[in-house]
Formats: structure tokens, C-alpha cells, sequence
């Protein structure tokens, strides 16, 4: 089977397109650094926006690193993408204002925010299911992962 443990320990491919864009979508995002200890109001406002309990905070520091690592895995690829998912896939009516105010063109117009999010969850998905269809699944359906090795 080609999901065996090592196989996520990959180095990534750090100029696979859907990587690209995906950082490209994130880098539209306010700078999430600390201001003097707290996180940007924006991020703050965000996190305070959701129908879960993250702050800003919670959001913000699982995005900002990623374009640090000079060493990126598969496995860390895969994480990144399911933040993004957790994150930007079911957002409250809030959040996408907050996400209309980026600074895009056209982000004066309604709706930005839509697009720019199902961007990211469309992206996010294409990295995210096929690392996933390596690691996880029931032996019933390995005749399908035979294929992906």
C-alpha cells in the first residue's frame, strides 16, 4: 500500500501550481504579526466573527509560518491545506465582510470575499485530497489508492 508512514515525509514541491496559488490567495490577507502582543484588529474582528470559539489569534498563527519553512513536506502541505479548509470553508456572514475589505481589485465590490474564500477551499481541496487518499481510507478501497503510488 502506498500510504505507509514514510510516504508523506516527502519534500514538497514548491513549485506545484496549486501551491503557488494557494499562497498567493493567503498573502491577500492582512499581515497577521503581533502588534505590540495581540494580534491584528482585523484578525482579531475575524476570529470574534466565527461561529466557533478561535480567536484571532488561533487563526492567524496557523497561516503565518508556512511560507517560512525552507524544508516543506508533503504531510506539511497537507496540513496547510486543512487549515485553510477548517478555516475559510464555512464561514459566518461576518467573516465574509471581513473578507470583502481585502485589498483586491474590485474589493470595493460586494462579494470579494466570496470569491476569494471559495478560491482558497477549492485550491486547499485539490492539495489536500490526494495527501489525505495516501495516508487515510479502508482497505476496501486500497484497490483505488494502487492506482496514485
Amino acid at each position: 500500500m502506498s500510504g505507509e508512514a514514510g510516504e508523506n515525509h516527502r519534500h514538497a514541491d514548491l513549485n506545484d501550481p496549486d501551491l503557488r496559488h494557494l499562497y498567493e490567495l493567503l498573502s491577500l490577507l492582512p499581515d497577521p504579526a503581533l502588534e505590540q502582543g495581540s494580534p491584528s484588529q482585523w484578525w482579531q474582528a475575524f476570529g470574534e466573527a466565527g461561529d466557533r470559539d478561535w480567536s484571532g489569534n488561533y487563526y492567524s498563527s496557523k497561516l503565518e509560518d508556512w511560507p517560512l519553512t525552507r524544508t516543506l513536506l508533503e504531510e506539511d502541505v497537507r496540513d496547510l491545506a486543512e487549515y485553510c479548509l477548517m478555516f475559510f470553508a464555512d464561514l459566518s456572514e461576518k467573516q465574509m465582510r471581513l473578507l470583502d475589505q481585502l485589498r483586491t481589485p474590485g474589493a470595493h465590490l460586494h462579494g470579494v470575499g466570496r470569491v476569494w474564500a471559495a478560491d482558497v477551499v477549492a485550491t486547499a481541496w485539490r492539495l489536500y485530497a490526494p495527501r489525505q487518499a495516501l495516508t487515510e481510507g479502508s482497505p476496501l478501497f486500497d484497490r483505488y489508492r494502487r492506482f496514485l503510488a
